[in-house]
């Protein structure tokens, strides 16, 4: 039986590492994937992939904050509240303007031109980008213009949890460390946090999508703060994450169980919930199994990764350290490499295994170029 020990803990770092692969998977998936809206499609989109996608797409966000939320705890104690705070604004805030102005803007770009007919040239849109308002496209524009984060809206809430979380940190420890927790084993956990969450969801969450936009995203917080909060505790109460490991191919069957529902009700073979005498009662049902499924994989993920990636090798530290800018331009770069892909009309095989290849070539060779000047360390934050 693998054992919880103090001090580093490198299946964080391995997971986070293969949680942001994913991500690139799953965006490069976006572009291809039949109904579901993205910045630009492809012209030909597949429903199958739907299949895959939803393998992920319940859990893959929470797994970042709840991992964000453990390596939070882990170095917590190492620093003051106003060091960690300069720490995570370091390492979040600077990359994420940044990258507003810099790295983002061709997403939106080839978005206009594909999607609304944009015609002008790169560097005028890039001026009207920049300046608030814009003097076109007015109905996509926030207060701060066409200027926005798509992908990186991660940044800004873990920052906003961050700093949520060193207020209420001391709280949660004692809470976790506590009598009535000391009493509760991780179904009693994994139970009221399914219960939560389908209360959540039938009370407001169905009716008020995510937008990230952060002010006003009350459904995301209440998804993805609770997950950062599930990460700080599982550290603080180490019984928990010790049964995510032992229990791990146990939370996998009820995973894959999980999906194997969520399965069948994308492709229409259960009941309907417009269909029923108590729609209302079948859609918190409904929600109860996909709820069961999320945190399924995410304590099944924790598991397997306390159990079989919980060591240190070259390969993980080159990794860890690149995991940020790989990040920050992976999708900027499969929307570029799309568009440039697209006149070529080629082979859809073909022409995904050239945008992951081009995808991760970029991501690889930009991360070896900033790496290597201190103002481009800083400005994606690096060490």
């Amino acid at each position: 039986m693998t054992q919880i020990q103090n001090g580093r803990r490198y299946d964080i770092d391995a997971l986070r590492v293969l949680a942001f692969m994913l991500l690139i998977l799953y965006h490069i998936g976006m572009y291809y994937v039949q109904d579901w809206g993205w910045h630009v499609k492809s012209p030909d989109t597949y429903s199958w992939l739907q299949d895959l996608m939803l393998l992920v797409n319940q859990w893959r966000m929470c797994l970042l904050f709840i991992l964000s939320g453990m390596a939070l705890a882990l170095i917590k104690g190492k620093y003051s509240a106003g060091s960690l705070i300069w720490l995570r604004s370091k390492r979040l805030m600077i990359p994420l303007i940044f990258s507003m102005y810099v790295i983002v803007a061709p997403q939106l770009f080839y978005q206009l031109q594909l999607n609304n007919g944009y015609q002008q040239d790169y560097l005028t849109f890039w001026l009207q980008y920049i300046n608030a308002p814009a003097d076109f496209f007015p109905e996509m524009q926030s207060v701060i213009g066409l200027l926005t984060w798509n992908h990186l809206w991660y940044l800004p809430y873990l920052w906003v949890y961050s700093i949520i979380m060193l207020a209420i940190g001391d709280a949660l420890k004692k809470l976790a460390q506590s009598t009535l927790a000391s009493k509760l084993n991780l179904w009693h956990v994994f139970a009221v946090l399914v219960v939560v969450q389908t209360a959540i969801w039938m009370g407001y969450g169905r009716n008020y999508p995510e937008t990230h936009d952060l002010v006003t995203d009350w459904y995301a917080h209440s998804k993805y703060l609770l997950a950062f909060s599930v990460g700080y505790m599982l550290v603080m109460h180490k019984n928990w994450w010790q049964q995510c490991i032992d229990k791990r191919l146990v939370l996998l069957g009820i995973a894959v169980c999980g999906y194997i529902f969520i399965f069948f009700d994308n492709h229409g073979f259960m009941p309907s919930v417009e269909g029923s005498a108590y729609p209302d009662l079948m859609q918190g049902a409904y929600s109860v199994a996909y709820f069961i499924n999320r945190y399924a994989w995410l304590f099944a993920v924790i598991g397997l990764g306390g159990h079989y990636l919980n060591r240190s090798t070259p390969a993980l530290k080159y990794a860890n350290d690149a995991v940020l800018p790989w990040y920050i331009f992976h999708q900027t770069l499969i929307v570029v490499f799309a568009m440039w892909l697209r006149p070529l009309a080629l082979n859809d095989g073909l022409e995904f295994v050239l945008l992951t290849a081009a995808t991760v070539a970029g991501c690889a060779i930009g991360y070896e170029l900033v790496r290597r000047l201190w103002i481009t360390r800083v400005l994606f934050g690096l060490k």
